[in-house]
């Protein structure tokens, strides 16, 4: 073996472990697993592979493949849903890793500033046109690396998640051509931002008290499960309470169907029916616990939210429906979709509600608290807090919960509101406006959480006036480095332009 053949082998050998160093710190570099190594992830994780795999497209289409199979792992839970699933989990990781593979192939070794942020405008777009994607594909951005830290948390007041990728992308291109001091300088700004404006708003000492039920029961046992003989013990550990929040996806059988036997199920409507509907029992505890409630059900052909108080009866239809799981995308689709028993879509809901009882609370379900464009829109409708209700039970003994969690905490923090989440099976939790937690259940078991929760109002540039100004300030960026390129390949055709000029 050669000199050159032996020092050719141990630069493969480097950089094959630099490869796998930068998959494990990216894909890892997430709030569920690592806050630190987050932030390493958030600083170098993309620079340190661009230094040896830059404007190699199959070896960055990998990388990105490999991160993202990680972070989407809870894909490959397939007990509820089926093993078509494992075709989605690839299809996203592949078709993202593409993207990322065609965008590395504008990362060079030399770069100007201009240059540096009109890429990360362009990823920044690129994730933002990610949610009109059928329903729309929110999942796992970039910038979520660096959200692990309460004081960095407090960015996604100003220009929300879109701000954060942003951040990330640029800072690691910074630190790929070695601008260290403006990498760091940038990271320790939006550091001391956060400790500024969490020294400036502080929670109010009102406060409403919430009981979070987790009723921790299988999807598939729903419809034959005693589910109001298990969830009403659990209602007992939720008096005094001004707020009962169910989840979504837990009781059975529609809003207004009598499909329960009055016998089993104590009710206080005064009927003739020997069967009462989640209509009847749901007024019933209301009236019973002198309280607000708020619960996911089927109503009208909507996944929905219904809201009870004495004397008021409002109903949300959820607005962002995941395709063939709650809607048949396509016509062509419809013969696949009937093999896994969707025969049926879901109906769409109108817009943003806000339930109007003792507090006013701006309601989500599910897979929209992901999208803060979505929820921002609720801040027009003055809100006190936010409440969210999810069901995550269909991918046991995954990370589904603990993510979607993470990404439901910065809509709080985007708002400057508090935050509370009820879940299947976990993450049930409440959370101040600027994303502190205040209590939380164990994941996989029933219980309820009752907790009194802060009215938070804590002013930001997001509430007022969302992904407006970071959308701007993309195309500003990725504008300003289109008009220095025209202008270089003018003067590159013409160099006497300059001379005649001076002359």
């Amino acid at each position: 073996m050669t000199n050159l053949e032996i020092s050719k082998a141990r630069f493969n050998f480097k950089n094959s472990c630099i490869f796998l160093l930068a998959v494990f710190i990216v894909a890892f570099g997430q709030p569920i697993w690592s806050f630190w190594l987050g932030l390493v992830s958030s600083f170098c994780g993309y620079a340190l592979f661009w230094q040896i795999h830059r404007q190699r497209f199959w070896y960055s289409t990998l990388f990105f493949c490999l991160v993202q199979l990680v972070q989407l792992s809870w894909m490959s839970s397939v007990e509820y849903v089926g093993a078509g699933l494992i075709l989605g989990w690839v299809f996203f990781s592949l078709g993202l890793g593409i993207f990322f593979g065609f965008f590395s192939l504008f990362v060079k070794e030399k770069m100007s500033l201009s240059t540096i942020l009109a890429l990360a405008a362009l990823w920044t777009i690129f994730e933002r046109s990610r949610f009109f994607f059928l329903s729309g594909y929110s999942w796992n951005p970039v910038g979520l690396s660096l959200t692990g830290f309460l004081p960095f948390l407090q960015f996604a007041s100003l220009f929300g998640i879109l701000g954060f990728t942003f951040l990330v992308i640029s800072v690691n291109l910074l630190v790929k051509t070695k601008r260290y001091f403006l990498a760091g300088g940038s990271l320790a700004l939006v550091f001391l931002w956060g400790c500024i404006h969490l020294l400036l708003n502080t929670p109010s000492r009102e406060v409403v008290q919430v009981a979070l039920i987790q009723p921790n029961i299988p999807p598939i046992a729903i419809q034959s499960f005693p589910v109001w003989q298990k969830v009403l013990p659990l209602l007992e550990k939720a008096r005094g309470a001004e707020l009962l929040v169910l989840p979504e996806g837990v009781l059975p059988y529609g809003y207004e169907t009598p499909a329960f036997d009055k016998k089993n199920i104590r009710s206080a409507k005064k009927n003739s029916s020997d069967f009462v509907s989640n209509k009847d029992i749901l007024h019933s505890i209301s009236e019973e616990y002198n309280a607000d409630v708020i619960a996911g059900v089927d109503a009208d052909n909507y996944q929905a939210a219904v809201f009870i108080s004495p004397g008021v009866e409002q109903i949300y239809g959820k607005r962002i429906l995941l395709p063939f799981a709650e809607y048949i995308p396509f016509r062509w689709c419809a013969s696949i979709a009937e093999r896994f028993g969707i025969k049926a879509s879901y109906n769409k809901g109108d817009g943003p509600l806000v339930f109007q009882g003792r507090k006013r609370c701006g309601i989500g379900i599910c897979y929209e608290e992901t999208f803060g464009h979505l929820v921002q829109e609720n801040y027009e409708l003055d809100p006190d807090f936010l409440v969210f209700i999810v069901n995550d039970a269909w991918y046991p003994n995954s990370t589904l919960g603990r993510q979607h969690f993470f990404h439901a905490r910065l809509r709080g923090v985007e708002l400057g509101l508090s935050m509370v989440r009820a879940s299947t099976n976990g993450v049930t939790a409440a959370l101040d406006g600027h994303g502190r937690l205040i209590g939380a259940l164990p994941e996989n078991q029933a219980g309820v959480l009752n907790i009194a929760v802060p009215i938070c109002h804590f002013p930001t540039l997001y509430a007022y006036l969302g992904d407006t100004p970071m959308i701007i300030l993309c195309f500003l960026c990725i504008g300003f480095k289109i008009i220095t390129l025209i202008k270089s390949r003018r003067q590159w055709r013409n160099p006497l332009v300059g001379l005649r000029k001076k002359h």
